[in-house]
């Protein structure tokens, strides 16, 4: 049994990874050279001695604009520019604001909530994940940055359909300007939106900061690119994972968190091979017998509850 779904993907917003060295820490600055970030031993000696900027004080700061992506995967399709300054975020100061048709104008078809009330849901969703990847930065404990950070989530559309034809394109446009880093990201559809977070996602990142004393607990700072222009639109409409669990079972949270991997990286489709000769993991309310006899063992089954958790 194979089960192929154009999944709304998009719950998971990965952030650049931070990097272990602290602002000017033995490690030296780090540069972007040739498109790639040199640290430490590689950085002339002249710069060691000298005050570090953000841009420059760790290899996931300096990631974030090297080269014409920066960070940014998987690298967009249409004209990308990522300016070279970076500023710091103060956490509480993050704002996110949803912008779609409101539900009078908007075409409701089948049972369910009104297209623009739904769509407001999934972008609610996006942004729920986008402030949740900043809280996981600062799990260390976060100092404030000098910026706030605005964010405008924007789908000119409300409608769900996701299939071949779907526009997923997206425009973000990052700006700093009053001690704000305002982003907007526009898109024709929410799976567009989506998309556009993820990538705001990646132009931010923490960076350890030095210890204020002996066995203080260690302090990061969130750091993002004060400017960028980005348009992106998928390279190919079918973007797809398979995973074989007929074969091979894999627990739920195995599966749950290859799901968040595909958000991550902009995929669409996932063609699960649930049921084979080889095993029937799949509970069948009105046929318990199949999974009781074909699953490899008593644990290594799917309830409908599991199944639906994914496919959701």
């Amino acid at each position: 049994m194979l089960v192929q779904a154009l999944l709304p993907l998009g719950v998971l917003v990965v952030l650049a990874p931070p990097a272990a060295p602290a602002i000017g820490g033995g490690s030296g600055p780090w540069e972007c050279v040739e498109g790639r970030c040199v640290g430490g031993a590689e950085v002339a000696a002249s710069q060691l001695l000298q005050p570090v900027p953000l841009h420059q004080a760790s290899q996931a700061a300096c990631r974030l604009h090297c080269g014409q992506h920066g960070a940014l995967w998987p690298r967009p399709t249409g004209p990308t520019t990522i300016g070279r300054q970076v500023v710091s975020i103060d956490p509480g100061r993050v704002r996110i604001q949803l912008s779609v048709p409101p539900p009078a104008r908007a075409r409701a078809s089948g049972p369910g909530p009104p297209l623009g009330v739904a769509a407001r849901a999934v972008l609610q969703e996006a942004s729920r994940g986008l402030d949740a990847a900043l809280r996981r930065l600062c799990d260390a404990g976060c100092v404030a940055g000098d910026h706030g950070l605005a964010v405008v989530i924007n789908a000119t559309g409300a409608d769900l359909g996701l299939d071949w034809d779907t526009d997923e394109s997206y425009r973000l446009d990052v700006s700093s300007k009053g001690g704000t880093v305002r982003a907007t990201v526009h898109a024709a559809t929410v799976w567009g939106a989506r998309h556009g977070v993820q990538t705001l996602g990646q132009l931010v990142t923490a960076i350890a900061m030095p210890a204020t004393s002996a066995g203080s607990p260690p302090r990061v700072m969130l750091v993002a690119v004060a400017a960028a222009r980005v348009a992106d639109a998928p390279r190919y409409p079918h973007r797809g994972v398979l995973l074989d669990t007929a074969r091979h079972y894999l627990p739920l949270s195995a599966l749950l968190r290859t799901v968040d991997a595909m958000a991550a990286s902009k995929l669409n489709v996932l063609h699960w091979h649930a049921t084979d000769s080889h095993s029937f993991p799949l509970l069948l309310p009105g046929a318990p017998q199949l999974a009781r006899t074909g699953a490899y063992s008593p644990r290594e089954v799917y309830s409908p509850a599991a199944v639906a958790s994914v496919l959701r």
